[in-house]
């Protein structure tokens, strides 16, 4: 019985030759399982950058579109003349109600997104085209009947990494309409 035993041990305790070493060595790197997890693991967070970089330039996207939409909507009311009514109903021939009414209007227009806080809202009004590209004697409010209004609405990028990267911190989202109002009374 220990001649058995011993003679098992002895078959088992071979000295490895180097040539059966790097051959035992080379079938364990050319295996393949656990490359796609590896492949996967490489991949995934490029993918995930990807998405979120499409989400996040989407969303700039559509709060620039917005207030550049609700802008447009402001100013389409503001060059009609319409409304200066007051609170109580009661219509009101004072510019600075009719500021305010297109004012009220582009904040109702906003969506969501938009902190109301850091919106930059600007009215400036003309006698004539030449004057508002040249930007040069113009008056603060919307103006009167035939005078050209130029609408200017400012709001800082939102804080995303990736549109950060592309465009800058600090830069504004900014919309403009110039509009010429209507000869209301």
């Amino acid at each position: 019985m220990t001649n058995g035993l011993l003679y098992k041990y002895r078959t088992h305790a071979k000295c490895i030759s180097p040539n059966t070493l790097v051959r035992k060595l080379t079938q364990i790197f050319r295996t393949e399982t656990g490359s796609t997890a590896v492949e996967f693991a490489i991949v995934l967070p490029v993918v995930v950058l990807f998405i979120l970089g499409i989400i996040s330039f989407g969303a700039v996207i559509y709060e620039s579109s917005d207030l550049q939409g609700s802008l447009n909507d402001a100013a389409r009311q503001g060059k009609t003349g319409f409304p200066n009514v007051l609170d109580n109903g009661a219509v009101s021939a004072s510019p600075n109600s009719r500021w305010m009414s297109v004012y009220n209007n582009f904040l109702g227009q906003t969506k969501f997104l938009f902190d109301k806080n850091k919106i930059t809202f600007t009215v400036t009004s003309y006698a004539d085209f030449s004057g508002a590209t040249s930007g040069k004697g113009g008056t603060a409010g919307v103006g009167g009947p035939g005078a050209v209004v130029v609408y200017n609405a400012t709001y800082p990028y939102p804080n995303i990494p990736f549109v950060q990267s592309l465009f800058g911190k600090g830069s504004l989202m900014e919309a403009n309409v110039v509009v010429k109002n209507e000869r209301f009374n």
